[in-house]
């Protein structure tokens, strides 16, 4: 499935996403048509995703001028929100990994002499 036929199922057009986005939309679709999906993949597929949503943030301006209006710009604040989300779903990937850390480093200091 190429990725304006997986666009297209989900009622979107091409249109919505940057060039960065959709190739990198494509990386994933061939990914889980060659490989599926690993607790590893998704954690290195968030921290894309949070790549690009903070160069894209950091190219858009905070306010549009209208006239002689200053009017924040509504694109970055959806772009917050993205990388708010995706924050978020790296920290929930990520927990199990930080909890197996903390209890290897409780295991080997109860073991080791005092």
């Amino acid at each position: 499935m190429n990725t304006d036929d997986f666009l297209q199922k989900m009622g979107l057009s091409g249109e919505i996403l940057s060039e960065a986005e959709t190739k990198s939309l494509e990386r994933r679709l061939e990914m889980l048509k060659q490989q599926g999906m690993t607790v590893e993949r998704i954690k290195t597929n968030l921290e894309e995703m949070r790549d690009i949503i903070e160069m894209e943030l950091i190219d858009t301006p905070e306010f549009n001028y209208i006239f002689l209006f200053k009017v924040p710009n509504r694109k970055q604040i959806l772009l917050k929100a993205r990388l708010d989300n995706c924050l978020l779903l790296l920290a929930f990937v990520s927990g199990p990994d930080k909890y197996q850390k903390a209890l290897e480093r409780a295991l080997l200091a109860s073991v080791r002499p005092k």
